[in-house]
């Protein structure tokens, strides 16, 4: 391989597709819509008031949950969303580096 340009290449394309091809497996791409699915069935099922699955603490246990997931969702939209403007007004908050 000394003066051949193109098994280096070659040698070095093989190298490069090996290692993309056990970063990027694809594996696990949708595995976050069965969670959200779940947790919804949750959530549906800790409303019900009659015949629930769960009891009484279990039942406010989801639900904190499900609002505390909820906050942190629209929170996660940054300065974007409209949860930013309410929270921006907050004693010290306004003090916070902002990324551009």
């Amino acid at each position: 391989m000394a003066g051949n340009d193109s098994a280096k290449q070659e040698s070095v394309m093989d190298w490069v597709k090996n290692q993309l091809q056990r970063r990027h497996t694809g594996n696990g791409e949708y595995t976050g819509v069965l969670v959200c699915l779940l947790a919804l069935f949750g959530l549906a099922n800790a409303a019900r008031k009659e015949s629930s699955p769960y009891s009484t603490d279990e039942r406010r246990s989801v639900l904190f949950w499900g609002g505390a997931a909820l906050v942190s969702m629209l929170a996660a939209w940054g300065r974007h969303g409209f949860l930013y403007a309410l929270i921006y007004h907050l004693p010290f908050v306004a003090n916070f580096p902002q990324s551009e």
